[in-house]
């Protein structure tokens, strides 16, 4: 999709601005997880405490998981190029289409590496009888 843009300086400007969509929403995932953990501090004990009020620590974490999801949703708009062109629609497009096609590989792997490990384990179980 990339060799559609007019030149190599537009393609390697627009690589730049997805790698500034693509951190954000990583740094949400850490942020959820962050929540997640302190929701459930029975289950994750630790010696060490970055907040020690359950709230305040939730309530930090919550802030900050908002700031990076909105930070994350606005730079999906193009940065190099003027409002309302074509190439303009095209990076709005391509932004859409490859985070959707990165986030969906982050899916799908975890999926395959759990049937793949499946798979190995029936064909040891048949090995070994």
């Amino acid at each position: 999709m990339s060799g559609t843009l007019p030149d190599i300086n537009s393609i390697f400007n627009w690589l730049l601005n997805l790698n500034g969509i693509v951190f954000p929403f990583k740094n949400c995932w850490v942020f959820l997880a962050f929540i997640a953990i302190r929701l459930q501090t029975d289950k994750f004990n630790s010696s060490f405490v970055f907040i020690k009020n359950k709230t305040g620590a939730i309530a930090v974490g919550s802030w900050c998981f908002l700031f990076s999801f909105v930070c994350a949703a606005m730079s999906f708009i193009p940065q190099d190029v003027k409002f309302g062109t074509a190439v303009y629609d095209q990076q709005l497009v391509m932004n859409l289409f490859s985070v959707f096609v990165l986030f969906g590989a982050g899916f799908i792997m975890p999926l395959l590496a759990r049937l793949e490990r499946s798979r190995l384990h029936i064909i040891e179980k048949k090995t070994l009888n």
